[in-house]
């Protein structure tokens, strides 16, 4: 769903070049998006990609290729499962800091990115 409304945004984008005082609302469906809830679209991609990021080159700090870290960094962010070069058939033969790194991964990945940032804010741990 938010790449079908990412690459609606850029098409409205490419729109506005055209038209700049032309109104084009996005929708999904028969509903209009407001403009939060882009924005909140957007700011989970740049969060997506940052830390992916990261953890390519905490991969590749561990002594894995970048065919491999890529990978590995996607099958355990976006739970996509199989991966390319050592990861292909297991995740056996990784280091064991690569496995960890992998884990946290996971748990972004699963419990989503935003909620396992928000265990780090001081915010979230007041009473």
């Amino acid at each position: 769903m938010r790449f079908i409304l990412v690459i609606k945004q850029m098409m409205r984008e490419m729109q506005r070049l055209i038209h700049p005082n032309g109104v084009y609302p996005i929708k999904f469906g028969d509903y209009p998006l407001s403009a939060e809830t882009i924005e909140a679209i957007w700011g989970f991609i740049a969060v997506f990609i940052a830390i992916f990021i990261v953890l390519l080159l905490l991969l590749m700090i561990s002594g894995l290729d970048l065919s491999t870290s890529f990978s590995a960094a996607v099958a355990s962010l976006a739970n996509t499962g199989a991966g390319i070069g050592t990861v292909a058939s297991s995740f056996e033969h990784i280091p064991k800091f690569a496995k960890w790194v992998l884990s946290v991964a996971m748990l972004a990945g699963r419990l989503e990115i935003f909620t396992l940032l928000l265990l780090f804010t001081p915010d979230f741990w007041r009473k």
